[in-house]
């Protein structure tokens, strides 16, 4: 049993730690508040609270669990939503209301409601990869479903097993989720999150309508509080105004942590943390994406650089100027599209030396070489115009 020397927010500092292990889960304080080791130096133990912090103080107790922190999987885990450390969010709220208790403990799973079960396979029964573990739920980028999809059109492939889906890291159409849907025969739930908020910020609950887990990601999860922000700072509070995506929460990392030790902590005055995605809500508070504010490409769930291919392609001998961006594609979510002003090249000879200096998932799937830029009003490159053509371009198949 240790005892806290320090608390500062979520992060907790505790001595006596000598029988802990990093990563071992601990209850803290008198409410056994939930916390994870960070950090083990001696017997002093940097401790990640998931709960609020307030009136917490040195001298109270921290227990150590012994195991790391970990889930419990069986059935029953679809139709439930939990939190970032599986705590049922609706079963707690009927325990405790709207507020919820700190240290309040509720079973992930239900105890005591009784599951139909037919067994496919015998004790002992040795069983391999792939489709013969008979996988029910899956959880994966578009990218990952539309092979799937693809999978299914060969004979031999059983897929039957699959029941549901958790789909997200990278966007999708309405029309390419409910293909997904129906060749898989699945029921698809959108997830909407990144790893600075542990992961999730939006989830759609699990009898949501085909149209609200098509379109949107559902609303902001429990525990996290979303708003959407202009570029000036300003809240956008209109029904189906955009602006960028902008949470804070418990379950919000600490910062960054640099080479140096500092930990960088990227928030705005208010706290929130700015994810650089753009949406809005609609009527239901439901949250729609609808781009990014920063130039990112994501491939199949793989992040991309505009600005790194945009680097390379204008270093090239020859190559004036040049925009990048991602273009819709129906198997990767995005793909790269190039425009290149160039006297000096023909596509087949810029394709050719792009392939020297990016990676093959940087290569465009649709490149279009002119002499001259098209411009808006303002002699900016008039990127709606480009986006046009390049997603012409790219349906021809002229790569």
């Amino acid at each position: 049993m240790g005892k806290i020397v320090k608390v500062s927010g979520p992060l907790v500092v505790a001595t006596g730690m000598s029988d802990a292990n990093m990563a071992d889960v601990v209850r803290v304080g008198e409410q056994h508040l939930i916390g994870e080791i960070l950090n083990m130096n001696g017997d002093s133990a940097s401790i990640q609270v998931y709960e609020e912090t307030s009136g917490l103080g040195p001298g109270a107790e921290v227990v150590t669990t012994g195991a790391p922190l970990s889930v419990e999987l069986g059935p029953g885990l679809i139709e439930n939503i939990y939190d970032g450390i599986q705590r049922p969010l609706e079963e707690i709220m009927k325990l405790t209301g709207s507020n919820i208790t700190r240290g309040v403990e509720v079973p992930a799973l239900n105890r005591e409601k009784k599951w139909d079960f037919v067994p496919e396979v015998k004790a002992g029964t040795r069983v391999t990869g792939g489709q013969e573990y008979r996988c029910t739920r899956l959880d994966g980028v578009p990218t990952i479903f539309m092979m799937l999809v693809e999978a299914t059109k060969d004979p031999g492939v059983d897929l039957s097993s699959l029941k549901s889906g958790v789909m997200a890291g990278s966007s999708y159409s309405p029309e390419q989720f409910q293909a997904i849907e129906e060749a898989l025969h699945i029921c698809l739930y959108p997830s909407y999150g990144m790893t600075e908020m542990s992961p999730i910020i939006c989830s759609p609950a699990s009898d949501a309508p085909f149209d609200v887990r098509s379109r949107s990601v559902g609303p902001f999860a429990y525990g996290v509080t979303g708003v959407l922000k202009a570029l000036s700072g300003e809240h956008v509070t209109g029904v189906c105004q955009e602006g960028e995506i902008c949470v804070r929460g418990y379950m919000l990392m600490l910062g960054y942590h640099e080479d140096d030790g500092t930990l960088t902590r990227p928030l705005d005055e208010e706290g929130f943390f700015h994810t650089g995605d753009l949406g809005y809500l609609d009527e239901q508070g439901n949250l729609h994406i609808t781009g990014r504010c920063k130039d990112i490409i994501i491939r199949g769930g793989e992040n991309i650089s505009c600005a790194r291919i945009h680097s390379c392609v204008t270093r090239l001998p020859g190559v004036y100027d040049a925009v990048v961006m991602g273009i819709p594609d129906p198997k990767y979510g995005e793909t790269v599209g190039i425009f290149a002003v160039t006297d000096s090249y023909d596509e087949a000879g810029l394709l050719k030396d792009l392939g020297n200096v990016l990676r093959s998932c940087e290569m465009p799937a649709s490149l279009i070489v002119s002499d001259k830029m098209p411009v808006n009003a303002a002699a900016k490159p008039d990127r709606k115009t480009i986006r046009l053509l390049l997603e012409k371009a790219a349906k021809k198949g002229v790569l």
